[in-house]
């Protein structure tokens, strides 16, 4: 049930140029740049298909007032980012439609707040042109009349480190790119004595790529993915589809509330996305079937993620700290969504693709199970997925079998078939009922 592949350990040093603290931090809070001008196309891109959103929020109705648009696409984007960061609102700044100067301030002023802890910038630029070859950003000018490019590495020096830097626009690779360059260098110089200075940097798409125009995924799925991960996992398997008429009078009683009424009475099928959405609970409840699904999903990207990645590497980008670590599961999320839109997502340090890892099809498996078993049953007291309970079993067989094997001549290759299961087994160990 659980198979999967060893982990390799090809790679047992952290790359150049991916330099991380080595003691445990913590996210301080972030600037959060929406550049959208809603009133106006951007030059080089379409920004999505029919009717595009961003949070959620429709840019169609940015013709009339573009203000409004962009204030309640920031506010959004803000929530977002407090509710996975848990923390005070004042703690992210939005620059809606901004000046290069408005950008320096904001996230100057930040920096002097945080101190050492790290700052996060998003940039969302569904209203400006890609980034240019030499790892330039858009934003505007006083009057909204011209675009203003700003390179990606001045950016940088303005947030401070540590940093994350997200780029949610087409062609982020060139910004990324131009991130890494800089930085590559700038870690040579630093085994010469001078200070390292830490990123990590995440982009929707490769340099040659732009964002993808579908009806079915908002404008910006990237930053979805990371903000939004078990929405878009359920969009990303749309095969998934159950008529309304399966579910048990009890769920139904409370999906009615939801608008739901229309499509039980015309026998409509309902996708796994609109079905999650229906869901009772919260994503802090592990014992309701929301929180249930989310708490799944944290153990399949952090698996995904243990056994892709070099120890070192992963010690430092997943277990130093809470946002970014959530952040960048989120991410390997991202790798299968948007590789499914023919998209691939770049980071710096490089992380390796995982859109095809294994683990996949166990997800697809129990997302299907999960709404399959509402069937029947009360909304209220769904039966509970045997996920975590087969990984416990996989990984109590894994054990017992290698105990049975003469060990390695190399140490560095002992158990590591024992743990592959391991991030999946801590995340079990966080209810009472596993211990």
């Amino acid at each position: 049930f659980f198979l999967l592949p060893v982990r390799s350990t090809a790679m047992n040093s952290a790359q150049p140029g991916c330099s991380f603290r080595s003691k445990s931090s913590r996210t301080y809070g972030g600037v959060l740049a929406v550049c959208l001008n809603a009133e106006v196309e951007p030059p080089d891109h379409l920004r999505g298909a029919g009717n595009p959103t961003v949070c959620g929020i429709s840019l169609q109705g940015g013709r009339g007032d573009a203000r409004k648009v962009v204030a309640a696409v920031g506010a959004e984007l803000k929530e977002r980012f407090v509710q996975l960061h848990g923390a005070r609102a004042s703690a992210y700044r939005q620059s809606l439609d901004p000046t290069a100067e408005q950008v320096q301030r904001a996230c100057r002023k930040l920096r002097r707040d945080a101190g050492d802890d790290l700052l996060l910038l998003h940039y969302s630029g569904h209203g400006v042109p890609a980034p240019s070859a030499l790892g330039e950003l858009w934003f505007f000018n006083e009057g909204y009349t011209e675009y203003v490019p700003t390179r990606a590495v001045e950016v940088a020096a303005w947030l401070g480190a540590p940093r994350l830097m997200i780029f949610d626009c087409p062609c982020a690779g060139r910004a990324v790119d131009s991130l890494a360059k800089h930085f590559a260098e700038a870690q040579q110089k630093a085994l010469a004595g001078t200070a390292q200075l830490p990123l990590v940097a995440l982009g929707s798409t490769a340099a040659s790529e732009r964002l993808p125009l579908s009806q079915v995924f908002p404008t910006d799925v990237f930053a979805a993915c990371l903000t939004r991960p078990l929405e878009m996992a359920a969009r990303a398997e749309p095969r998934v589809c159950f008529g309304a008429s399966r579910f048990g009078e009890a769920f139904l009683v409370q999906a009615l509330e939801l608008s739901l009424e229309s499509a039980r009475g015309h026998g409509c099928l309902l996708s796994a996305a609109e079905m999650i959405e229906l869901l009772p609970g919260t994503a802090a409840e592990r014992r309701s079937p929301l929180g249930e699904l989310h708490w799944i999903l944290t153990g399949v990207t952090d698996a995904i993620a243990w056994q892709l990645l070099p120890t070192p590497l992963f010690s430092r980008l997943f277990r130093q700290d809470v946002t970014l670590s959530a952040l960048l599961r989120n991410f390997v999320l991202a790798s299968r969504v948007m590789g499914r839109l023919q998209c691939s997502v770049v980071s710096e340090p490089p992380l390796p693709p995982s859109h095809a890892h294994p683990l996949w099809s166990q997800w697809d498996v129990t997302v299907s199970h999960c709404l399959a078993r509402l069937h029947g049953h009360s909304a209220l007291s769904p039966q509970p997925s045997p996920f975590f309970p087969d990984a416990l079993t996989s990984f109590k067989l894994e054990v017992d079998a290698a105990a049975q094997r003469p060990p390695p001549h190399d140490r560095l290759h002992r158990g590591l078939g024992a743990t592959r299961l391991l991030p999946v087994v801590l995340q079990a160990l966080l209810s009472q009922s596993f211990r």
